[in-house]
């Protein structure tokens, strides 16, 4: 009897679980017109900087990527112009050429050290391009991810003390979210 009153209650469980993933199987297929693609939010910031962002209708981050990724430019152009002068002027200074002078008033060593620092900076401002090329893609894709997430007034969370009875005068706080 009691093998027959658990089937009884676990075969509809089973059948509601069965139509949710149903549901949703039908919901994730991708042919309606609310669907939205991460793979091509993906793509297309890969391919231009921003186009991600547009997909996404995040207008005002494509001002962000491009002032970010174009003062890097920016850096790493200056620094390598930099770096080529001071190692245009040490070789200069290095050589027994007469012809070619060194037109900076530094020492040799002085013009390795800021050919070096030159270098590095340059090095450092494309490791810093490269990775806000990076996180512009993952924005894009992130955002496609989120870009039906619900975000109305209707979410609420609400905190209230507690007492247990079974433990006696022990007290805690209650934590509940409403959707």
């Amino acid at each position: 009897m009691r093998v027959l009153l658990l089937l009884v209650l676990l075969i509809p469980l089973s059948m509601a679980s069965q139509l949710t993933e149903a549901t949703v199987a039908v919901d994730t297929v991708g042919t309606g017109e609310n669907w939205h693609s991460p793979r091509k939010a993906t793509i297309m910031s890969a391919v231009l900087p921003g186009l991600g962002q547009a997909y996404n209708k995040k207008y005002w981050k494509i001002p962000v990527v491009y002032a970010a990724m174009g003062v890097t430019t920016y850096f790493v152009v200056d620094n390598h112009r930099q770096f080529k002068y001071y190692k245009e002027n040490l070789i200069a200074a290095l050589d027994t050429d007469t012809t070619t002078i060194n037109v900076t008033p530094y020492t040799s060593s002085q013009l390795n050290t800021l050919q070096d620092t030159y270098r590095r900076w340059r090095d450092l401002s494309v490791i810093i391009l490269s990775v806000e090329y990076i996180l512009n893609i993952i924005d894009a894709n992130v955002d496609a991810h989120l870009y039906h997430f619900d975000v109305s007034d209707d979410l609420s969370m609400c905190i209230q003390p507690y007492i247990h009875p079974a433990f006696g005068t022990k007290a805690g706080l209650t934590l509940s979210f409403t959707f």
